[in-house]
């Protein structure tokens, strides 16, 4: 991974919140910035300060308890935490943390710890950090722990096979006993580079010594070869052409050869590289000294992923004698790191819009389709709330019931309008699930939204169809008896008057046969426009069957209702309709019936019932008339 592919990917990961995914993200990119770090360190204090580094940049601290001179005591060789709390811990028991020394109890925590060499995840450090201090101050543990903000933590013993180095402490709240394998994995590595490091001191004495010391030199050789052999990481000496010099076994068994002269006869840019594009770029031809992560080849085929620490020898005029250096297996954390990236990608290219805020509705992160969505690019949303797409379409109750749920940490689901950055109204599906963090307290949320526009644009298509007459464009017979019935209960409840208005074309068959169906229907459609215009918005018109339509009053009398019927009517009468046939036209007969407060009326099909008599009644008189139902 190049340097910059390196930044963008910090920055990327830097600005996501502790959810699951976005954890083992960070705890994997800090193992792999912890790695590099500490393969240049040239001592063990630039180790820690690399592993502090990483441990602060996750949130939490780390401390290092190494094993020295005696090994029934560790040592307080480093800690990260801050100047302000050591002193205030150091003043509270009465001596300096840094280089403080204590017994290691044979049935300890500690003890056991490095015996079995197990990684531990503990809720509470109590039990460890009494252990740590003298008994007459192990009282005082709990103060202790609330004055470092300590509560649990993973302890990590540091061990090369049979030695042991010490235990590597960690300690935050973001810590879970998930994170178990991960840090194992994490002390591995830091313990390989303690091992190395003090291994590579060694090595550079000894090499000084022979310098200084000619009669030395034999001696030293045999450290220096033991040093070299007994390196965990493959260490190598090759010339500028491509052929080793120098292996030792990690190399050997790294690249699953079976011997070192089988090694040493290999053509490193023909055997070890995949394709001739990849011989040329890697250090081999750059006469620098750098660190580069590439793949490489084993003995087998197959593919093996290092990063390569190394630096050319020069004589005194300049010229390469050879270039040395080590390598390290970190294929298992380069395909960790792949997936990360996986994961990422195939967040982004969700069809479905997803959000992640904090506590308070900031916005984190967005993938593409919350973009598509919104209209906001990412550069615009994040770090705004997400109230900048709120319609104003729900109120205050709505949002309260849904802040009510995610806060307690349960998930809300639930459809809702939201506006875009063009100020067009959307319709949306929306998932928003809480993220906790280890004491159950919700620290970010996760939104996925659907948008789901044209699917509530065809609903209310379809609920208009299932209500609405389809040539009068009026409500059909069902919806409007639904609407009567409510009327009918008002009125009833409240004892408002409340009139039926049934009305029927005259000869309306002759019209069809004279004219044709079209005519008719325009008929149909003239006769309601006219009825709607002498209505009021509270006034409801259905079509009843045929060219049979009622008309519902509220809060209105016969009589009132007479003079309604009287204007329709007369409108109707007036109508004319241009055919190639000569003018057509109709006029109506209505009947009138106003609800009764009494049993006789019991229902909305007794008032209607009750207006058909009275229409039958203008038909008998004649038609194109007005008849009132008078009680016999």
């Amino acid at each position: 991974m190049d340097s910059v592919t390196k930044d963008t990917l910090r920055k990327s990961t830097a600005s996501l919140p502790q959810d699951a995914f976005g954890h083992s993200r960070d705890l994997l990119l800090a193992l792999s910035r912890a790695a590099q770090s500490t393969q240049r360190a040239h001592t063990v204090e630039e180790v820690y300060q690399a592993v502090g580094r990483q441990i602060k940049f996750l949130g939490g601290d780390v401390s290092l308890l190494i094993v020295e001179e005696d090994p029934g005591q560790l040592v307080i060789a480093y800690t990260s935490y801050e100047l302000s709390f050591l002193q205030r811990a150091e003043k509270f028991l009465g001596f300096s943390a840094l280089g403080y020394r204590f017994a290691v109890s044979p049935d300890g925590v500690f003890a056991r710890s490095m015996a079995d060499g197990k990684t531990t995840y503990v809720e509470s450090t109590k039990e460890y950090t009494a252990a740590m201090l003298p008994k007459s101050l192990r009282l005082m543990v709990e103060q202790v722990m609330r004055i470092l903000k300590v509560k649990q933590g993973i302890f990590a013993p540091l061990c090369m096979d049979a030695e042991k180095l010490g235990v590597m402490v960690f300690t935050g709240s973001f810590l879970t006993e998930d994170d178990v394998p991960v840090m194992e994995s994490f002390a591995a590595q830091i313990a390989v580079s303690l091992h190395n490091v003090r291994l590579t001191q060694q090595m550079q004495n000894e090499l000084s010594t022979r310098k200084q010391m000619e009669e030395k030199l034999r001696q030293s050789e045999e450290r220096y070869r033991s040093l070299f052999d007994n390196m965990m990481d493959g260490i190598y000496r090759s010339t500028h052409a491509g052929k080793f010099v120098d292996v030792n076994a990690a190399m050997i068994k790294m690249f699953g050869y079976s011997s070192r002269e089988e090694m040493l006869a290999v053509d490193i840019k023909k055997e070890l590289y995949f394709s001739p594009e990849e011989r040329g770029s890697h250090i081999l031809d750059t006469g620098q000294e750098e660190i580069e992560v590439y793949r490489m080849r084993r003995k087998d085929g197959s593919e093996i992923w290092v990063e390569d620490h190394g630096h050319y020898v020069h004589d005194e005029q300049g010229n390469i004698l050879y270039h040395e250096g080590m390598l390290r297996d970190v294929t298992v954390r380069k395909k960790a790191e792949d997936n990360v990236l996986l994961q990422n990608a195939a967040l982004e290219a969700a069809a479905n819009a997803i959000a992640i805020t904090d506590i308070t509705g900031r916005l984190q992160w967005v993938n593409r389709a919350w973009v598509a969505l919104t209209g906001y690019s990412k550069e615009e949303s994040i770090g705004r709330n997400v109230r900048i797409i709120k319609s104003g379409k729900h109120d205050q109750t709505f949002y309260k019931k849904m802040w009510d749920t995610i806060l307690r940490g349960k998930v809300w689901r639930g459809e809702l309008v939201n506006r875009r950055k063009d100020g067009s109204l959307y319709d949306e599906e929306e998932t928003i699930t809480p993220v906790l963090d280890n004491q159950g307290n919700v620290t970010h949320f996760i939104a996925i939204k659907l948008d789901i526009t044209e699917r509530k644009r065809a609903e209310a298509n379809l609920e208009l169809l299932a209500r609405t007459d389809a040539l009068t464009g009026i409500n059909n017979r069902r919806h409007l008896f639904e609407l009567a019935v409510h009327e009918f209960e008002v009125a009833r409840r409240y004892g408002h008057p409340l009139s039926v208005i049934m009305l029927d074309l005259d000869h309306f068959k002759d019209v069809n046969d004279t004219f044709g169906h079209a005519v008719g229907d325009q008929i149909l459609q003239n006769v309601t426009q006219v009825a709607r215009s002498q209505l009021r918005d509270v006034d409801l018109i259905g079509r009843y069957g045929g060219e049979e339509f009622v008309i519902i009053l509220p809060v209105t009398s016969a009589r009132q209702a007479s003079l309604v019927a009287e204007r329709i009517r007369g409108g109707v009468e007036n109508l004319r309709i241009e055919t190639d046939k000569g003018p057509a036209s109709v006029t109506l007969s209505l009947g009138i019936a106003e609800m009764f407060h009494a049993p006789q009326d019991g229902s909305v099909d007794d008032m209607i019932r009750r207006a058909d008599e009275a229409l039958y009644a203008a038909k008998k008189a004649g038609r194109n008339c007005i008849a009132i139902f008078e009680a016999g």
